[in-house]
């Protein structure tokens, strides 16, 4: 053995399901009338799918095989009777109807031979298993059935490189997950002396790949190496179980590819096919080349071939039988194997010892076999008893919808009611004015026309002098009596003789098409609606909306602190906008949505954060200012019409930050001594600012000014104002400090010992001063 395959063999990874190696040279293969050749030769291990570190888990995965048999090896020795298991010959297909093992508990209920024959059939030809043998997956095939897919697998590697013979090798090397990935230049690390090969054929088929019907897994191999893949004798016994105590159905293999394939009457020896009475009449016809040979019955045929199999044999030392069984490799071994090193740290047990530790763990997977059983049987309980209570749920909801809709139905017959009173009243209404206007205007045609009949009489006057005298009066007694008519008749006109209203329902058919059921669940987050949120000044907004497939009863809005730190409700209810005032500026809030029902809240919304406005903008309150105070241009201009001190605050309170505002001042008479500063909500506005423990103000005249708290001046100062003067204003919230400006010139800074809470921007003045404040402005460098 070379130093790859030592390295090889040490790997603490698991090897593959056998020891098997390649041959350098050489194929054994024999052929059918059906164009198969089955071949036998090397094979490429793969590696193990799960890591051997607890028996009871490590083969967890051995009880599954391509039927619903059982694939565990056991040797002869495991079991009682003299007859070991029996290999079925390789040269041979049968397609027969699968059978399953009896279980071996006596109090199961026995299976008829129907209902074994769900277990034993090999999953790639789809008959009884012939020469069960055990993939690297642990998945069992019939042997022929592995030698068709390497012959098909290797046709078409054979043809993807007739273009680049050199790149086979790499192509093949690495095939599939289960691959052991030890392969060097085409030829397994597990190589061994090529003298066990034998009628090599011109045209030897390489290593290819061969994928496991049942779990899609690959593995290389060639020739030699699936001859070397260990039986499934236990398997193999269950089918000679069942094919000695029923009729086998042999399968006709020329209608094999049919769905239904024929019941097959004859087996040819020399063939080795078996025919239908259809397919012998048209291709084994006994005449010609086929007359010579040997045609038996296929019943007998099959029976003969499992009476002729011979004792179980070690596949590396065949003149030795087996003794020992391998549960890393999943193999029987004998004697001369544990002298191998290919064994040497593999778990290796006594026949009856691994028959032991494999039967515990099928029977440890059967428990929780019937554990599942028996929860499918308590489900399927309780989709009988929910289908009871749905059943009882439709009724009850069928009797909401139809109360819903005779609620609706009944609101709409409500309504039509009301515009039906409300048009018969228009109609007495307009046949009560008909009636009036019917009578007025019969009465002014009596009076026209005695006018009319006057008029005529005095035309007729022949003395000139008193026609004139009486032609005055009447001229304008006719001029009055055509005025009257027309407007008579013009008023008339106004009033309609028809009901010019038109009922528009469009919408509430549109509602009525667009009724639907709305699902009743937890509902979905909400959606953030982005462009709609915005943030104003120390304010944010907020806007989102409902998934349309679950009902929301309304809304939950969170908010954080604006230092990132833990959320907390700040409105409930079914809005989908909603604006918070009062908050920090030049701070980055964060906010998310729930919406709930009676079925319970949704998870949060995507996070959304606002940042409110860098510096502050507002204007004096209205609301909240003596009512001596007279306020103009937009609430920023501020004057008195009291000779005595009034206070005046600002709309927005400050808690954390700097910001500056700034008073020009107007008017000026006299010697007034205004004041500036901030406040506290409660302060009392009938006093000159500074002069309680709720206020901090600097009061100025025209040549000093002083800084004043809780009637306490301090801190005297030279300089006053005039017309035209500007103070300034920067509070620090979070230094609790106070400074003054006059023209752009810093007067003094002042600490204020009652730190915490919000301030408000304010002053107080008299009829003598007027003011205008700004606001928004940038903090100066002070």
């Amino acid at each position: 053995m070379n130093n790859e395959s030592a390295a090889a063999l040490q790997s603490p990874r698991p090897r593959a399901a056998f020891p098997a190696g390649r041959k350098e040279s050489g194929v054994g293969s024999s052929y059918n009338p059906t164009g198969n050749i089955t071949t036998a030769g090397d094979y490429y291990p793969p590696k193990k799918a799960v890591i051997s570190t607890g028996r009871s888990e490590s083969r967890s995965s051995a009880s599954s095989t391509c039927s619903r048999s059982s694939p565990v090896p056991a040797g002869g020795a495991s079991r009682s009777g003299a007859n070991s298991p029996a290999y079925l010959n390789p040269n041979q297909q049968y397609f027969y109807p699968a059978a399953a093992p009896a279980s071996p508990n006596p109090n199961h209920r026995r299976l008829n031979p129907r209902d074994m024959a769900s277990g034993l059939k090999c999953c790639e030809c789809k008959s009884l298993y012939i020469q069960p043998t055990i993939l690297p997956c642990r998945h069992s095939l019939c042997f022929l059935c592995v030698a068709g897919l390497l012959r098909k697998s290797a046709l078409s590697h054979s043809n993807a490189s007739q273009d680049n013979v050199e790149d086979v090798s790499d192509a093949m090397s690495v095939s599939s997950e289960t691959d052991s990935g030890v392969f060097v230049n085409g030829h397994s690390c597990h190589d061994r002396n090529s003298n066990r090969l034998s009628n090599p054929l011109p045209h030897a088929i390489t290593a290819s790949s061969i994928r496991c019907p049942t779990c899609q897994s690959e593995f290389v191999a060639d020739e030699q190496s699936i001859k070397e893949l260990p039986q499934n004798f236990e398997l193999a016994e269950k089918v000679t179980a069942f094919l000695t105590t029923s009729t086998p159905l042999a399968k006709c293999q020329l209608c094999a590819d049919k769905d239904v394939p024929l019941e097959a009457t004859i087996f040819c020896e020399q063939c080795k096919v078996y025919y239908c009475s259809k397919c012998k009449e048209t291709s084994h016809p006994s005449r010609g080349p086929f007359l010579s040979h040997n045609v038996m019955p296929a019943h007998q045929s099959f029976l003969d071939s499992i009476r002729t199999s011979s004792d179980t044999k070690c596949s590396f030392h065949q003149e030795q039988g087996v003794t020992y069984y391998c549960l890393d490799c999943t193999s029987l071994i004998c004697v001369s194997c544990l002298e191998d090193d290919r064994h040497a740290k593999h778990d290796v047990q006594a026949i009856s010892a691994a028959t032991k530790i494999l039967k515990g763990e099928i029977s440890q997977g059967l428990n929780s076999l019937s554990d599942k059983a028996r929860q499918a049987k308590d489900l399927v309980s309780s989709f009988k008893g929910s289908s009871e209570s749905l059943q009882e749920d439709a009724v009850s909801f069928e009797t909401r919808v139809v109360c819903e809709f005779d609620a609706v139905i009944e609101a709409l017959q409500r309504r039509k009611e009301q515009l039906i009173a409300e048009l018969e009243r228009e109609k007495q209404r307009k046949q009560s004015v008909f009636k009036k206007s019917s009578q007025e205007c019969t009465q002014h045609l009596r009076q026209t026309t005695g006018l009319i009949e006057y008029c005529l009489e005095v035309l007729q006057e022949s003395n000139q002098v008193n026609f004139l005298q009486i032609s005055g009066p009447i001229i304008k007694r006719v001029y009055e009596a055509d005025m009257q008519w027309r407007k008579k008749l013009h008023e008339e006109n106004d009033e309609t003789r028809s009901f010019r209203y038109k009922i528009d329902c469009s919408r509430v058919r549109k509602l009525a098409e667009e009724l639907n059921f709305c699902k009743l669940d937890v509902p979905a987050p909400p959606l953030i609606v982005t462009e709609e949120c915005y943030s104003e000044n120390n304010s944010v907004s907020f806007s989102w909306r409902s998934h349309t497939s679950t009902w929301v009863d309304g809304y939950i809005l969170e908010l954080d602190d604006g230092k990132a730190g833990k959320f907390r409700e700040v409105y409930r209810g079914k809005e989908t906008v909603c604006t918070i005032d009062g908050l920090h500026f030049n701070t980055s809030y964060r906010a998310r949505v729930r919406s709930f029902n009676e079925c319970g809240v949704s998870l949060h919304s995507d996070i959304v954060a606002l940042t409110t406005s860098k510096v502050a903008w507002f204007t004096l309150d209205s609301e909240k200012t003596h009512p001596d105070i007279i306020l103009s241009n937009a609430n920023s201009t501020v004057t008195s019409s009291s000779f005595d001190e009034r206070v005046v605050m600002g709309n927005i309170g400050f808690s954390k930050g700097a910001h500056y505002w700034e008073i020009t001042i107007d008017r000026y008479d006299s010697i007034p001594d205004p004041a500036f500063g901030v406040c506290r909500h409660d302060v009392n506005k009938d006093r000159m600012l500074g002069k309680d423990t709720k206020s901090w103000a600097l009061y100025i005249d025209r040549k000093r000014s002083y800084f004043m708290h809780n009637n306490i001046h301090s801190q005297g100062n030279s300089g006053g104002i005039g017309l035209g003067s500007v103070i300034g204003v920067l509070l620090n919230v979070d230094k609790a400090l106070l400074t003054f400006f006059l023209d752009g010139v810093k007067i003094d800074s002042f600490q204020m010992h009652e730190a915490g809470g919000v301030f408000f921007p304010a002053m107080s003045l008299n009829r003598n001063v007027q003011a205008t404040i700004h606001t928004g402005l940038i903090t100066p460098d002070h």
